[in-house]
């Protein structure tokens, strides 16, 4: 664990020059979403908490608590705009609808911005870039030199995320295992259910710092750089990013 905060601390130092916040003088009048968020005095942040290091759960003096990069993102925003911050937590792939029908006010998950998510939300900037790589047992990650090294091989991914759809387009007649929650993903590569995971570098890092045996393999995909964005409702109030 303490290997794993000292990651997020230098993840967190690099994307310290472009926080995200909204801004609510520059739009309030524009947005009846806004004033009724301001009314509440509280912002509801929508996330999926297994997706160390960006957030996950852990224990401080016996009580759960959530930690993690976009934790620290959601404080400043509701700092930024004097607001209570309450976390919502949930399957990723329950995110975007819970944003459309009101149930949270923002999505922070680390969230790449795609043509499909694009006609049902909106985005900020990036705040972050990150790349997608193949998590497998790090026996064999000399094994798969190229993705065709994955074609009609079983396969794994978080349900509703974009590796998900990198899985079923780039790897040929591959068997896709989708599971709503990333640590479940996990431990069917190591049980030995799939052969590879598509999923952030970041993130594969993290686990690799708990799971000495697993690798990241050479493997390189189509899309492997991605955007991290914060996805609010359609019409709502802008994000922006300061430097």
């Amino acid at each position: 664990m303490k290997c794993l905060i000292r990651f997020i601390l230098v993840l967190g130092l690099l994307i310290s020059s472009a926080m995200v916040y909204i801004n609510p003088a520059a739009y309030a009048e524009q947005d009846q979403k806004w004033e009724k968020i301001k009314e509440r005095g509280e912002l509801r942040v929508g996330l999926s908490a297994d997706y160390a290091p960006m957030e996950f759960e852990h224990t401080v003096n016996g009580k759960t608590e959530y930690a993690g990069v976009d934790i620290d993102l959601a404080k400043k925003i509701a700092k930024d705009n004097n607001l209570k911050l309450k976390i919502v937590n949930m399957s990723f792939d329950s995110l975007l609808g819970a944003l459309k029908t009101g149930k949270i006010d923002i999505i922070i998950s680390g969230m790449t911005s795609t043509p499909e998510r694009k006609k049902q939300v909106d985005f900020s900037d990036s705040y972050m870039m990150t790349k997608n790589i193949m998590l497998v047992k790090k026996d064999k990650v000399n094994d798969y030199k190229d993705i065709k090294d994955f074609n009609n091989k079983k396969v794994g991914a978080q349900k509703g995320t974009e590796q998900e759809k990198i899985a079923q387009t780039e790897i040929e007649n591959a068997s896709i295992t989708s599971l709503s929650r990333l640590p479940d993903v996990i431990l069917a590569l190591k049980s030995g259910k799939v052969e590879g995971v598509v999923v952030e570098k970041p993130v594969a890092e993290a686990y690799l710092k708990q799971n000495p045996k697993l690798g990241i393999s050479n493997v390189k995909f189509n899309e492997e750089e991605k955007d991290t964005v914060i996805a609010v409702p359609k019409d709502s109030p802008k994000i922006i990013v300061t430097n």
